[in-house]
């Protein structure tokens, strides 16, 4: 469960850091509006189900492919729309235009892929 809530922390504080890291922009100005929706989105999603600020383990309650589901299902905004062949939307917000998501995705399947074939018997014979 560390793991996974550390993909979201990972990506909250490489966007906390100051550079910019959209490359879709026209301008500073809007590659910074568009990083400050990701960052935002991203906080307002992680903090929805629990994940931010960071909670202390042990996370009582809590199943791993349950809190998997939660982090996939953070809808991560920007305002640039790489997409299309204009730069930056009109029509407003939109979603994974950075692929920030797909990311995400990959990372929770990488962790559940670990985890197959895990058994609690096992952990018990090498202590």
């Amino acid at each position: 469960m560390e793991t996974a809530i550390a993909v979201i922390h990972t990506l909250i504080t490489r966007y906390m850091d100051g550079q910019i890291i959209c490359d879709g922009g026209l301008d500073d100005e809007l590659r910074y509006a568009c990083d400050a929706m990701v960052l935002g989105s991203l906080m307002k999603g992680s903090h929805k189900i629990g994940v931010w600020p960071k909670p202390e383990a042990p996370f009582s309650g809590r199943k791993f492919k349950d809190l998997a589901r939660a982090i996939r299902s953070i809808r991560i905004l920007d305002v640039c729309n790489k997409s299309s062949s204009r730069r930056f939307s009109s029509l407003g917000p939109s979603s994974n235009c950075h692929g920030l998501e797909d990311s995400i995705a990959a990372s929770m399947k990488s962790i559940e892929a670990g985890l197959n074939g895990l058994e609690l018997s096992d952990y018990a014979k090498k202590r």
